[in-house]
């Protein structure tokens, strides 16, 4: 009779022993989630703002490029090789929005 309430004592040591594992790993797990969750919400403001930024300086590359198309000479073209002599004439080739080369007529 003994032995029965020892074991029985026994496997409720044992299975309190287990339950307190079980809520320490789950109060880990919880603080740990949290902290991922905390780091990556904080990693996507850093890279919002480095969006903002580089969008910024494409659209100044965008402007600096609007800006030079008014410049364009002849011989600037010339420099550039972006002109091809056909019997003495010059013929302009400008980019379309397609991005595919074509003739200026």
């Amino acid at each position: 009779m003994k032995t029965n309430k020892l074991k029985l004592n026994i496997n409720r040591i044992r299975s309190i022993q287990c339950l307190f594992l079980a809520i320490i790993v789950s109060i880990f797990g919880y603080v740990y989630m949290v902290n991922m969750i905390a780091f990556d919400i904080a990693q996507k403001g850093k890279i919002a703002n480095e969006i903002a930024v580089v969008n910024s300086q494409i659209g100044d590359l965008e402007f600096s490029i609007i800006e030079s198309k008014k410049e364009m000479t002849e011989d600037l073209a010339k420099e550039f090789n972006l002109t091809q002599e056909i019997e003495n004439d010059t013929i302009f080739v400008l980019r379309g929005k397609n991005t595919r080369l074509t003739f200026n007529e």
